[in-house]
């Protein structure tokens, strides 16, 4: 069958996605038959779920478990920062670079700061995600609510996923692989992986941090995503949008408002210990200015 060679949906799936399987099947040793096809090449089993790399008669080597020269050089992190540098090119004066993290961060509004970030998945994969570092939202550190009001300490309590809002546009799970960025394949490849996902990525970015700029925006949006249904990872976010939500509400002085979305937070995670919902309840509450208190 033709492919189309200028879709990244029909191209074979990137070296990243073929790890997992390919370590279950490593240690089969291949076929007479099979030698003429390079590895990974020959596992073609559809109970394995990916497509071979490339079809191409294979090259001898010292030992027949060896893997193709593409898996076996992984970027560097030295080289994988230089190149997110030089793709994102946010400039210094507005954005800071967080101490040994594939992080930016810049300060837009008192309390609020703007992060964006290269996580990092299984397999030498990555993918962008942005979000907002709230100075007034606790988390938990040792059993006990800690706030991170400073630039250095920050950390996303409201975040977007860029594989999770490319499924939500096209409603299709496998549109999240294209935001996928892969470090097995050299240097040119990740560059080439890191440009597109940007480029992708940069846009809609850009609305988000236009709406998050403010308080009323940033309740909006935990609203939002506390509302809709979870995919993929979005389950595990800590703090969860509501919580976010009813800390966003009182600073904005809506007390009843704030108070009625945190028992809504409480009765829907059910896991908090009575210290720290007590904790959450004070917190919340000191917030509030005393008149609207009464």
């Amino acid at each position: 069958m033709h492919r189309d060679r200028g879709s990244l949906r029909d191209r074979p799936a990137p070296l990243c996605r073929l790890t997992a399987a390919a370590r279950a099947v490593r240690r089969i040793r291949p076929r007479s038959s099979d030698r003429s096809v390079a590895w990974p090449g020959r596992y073609r089993s559809a109970r394995l779920g990916f497509e071979p790399m490339v079809d191409r008669p294979a090259k001898r080597s010292s030992s027949r478990h060896e893997p193709p020269s593409q898996v076996a050089s992984p970027v560097t992190q030295v080289t994988r920062q230089r190149i997110l540098e030089e793709a994102l090119g946010l400039p210094s004066d507005r954005w800071t670079q967080l101490a040994a993290r594939a992080t930016w961060a810049r300060v837009v509004a008192p309390d609020i700061i703007h992060v964006i970030q290269l996580d990092a998945w299984k397999g030498a994969s990555y993918s962008f995600s942005w979000g907002a570092s709230l100075g007034f939202v606790p988390h938990l550190s040792g059993g006990r609510l800690a706030w991170h009001r400073t630039l250095k300490s920050s950390s996303a309590d409201l975040r977007e996923l860029a594989p999770n809002v490319a499924e939500r546009e096209t409603r299709d799970h496998g549109a999240r692989w294209d935001q996928q960025v892969c470090g097995l394949g050299g240097e040119a490849h990740f560059r080439t992986d890191i440009e597109r996902a940007w480029n992708w990525a940069d846009a809609r970015a850009a609305v988000w941090f236009q709406t998050t700029a403010t308080l009323a925006g940033v309740l909006r949006v935990a609203i939002d995503q506390a509302d809709r249904q979870p995919i993929e990872l979005e389950t595990l976010a800590n703090p969860k949008p509501r919580m976010v939500a009813a800390f966003a509400a009182a600073r904005l002085g809506m007390s009843d408002r704030a108070g009625g979305i945190l028992e809504h937070y409480l009765r829907e995670s059910g896991h908090e210990s009575p210290e720290t919902e007590a904790g959450l309840r004070h917190a919340l509450q000191s917030m509030i200015p005393a008149e609207d208190s009464r």
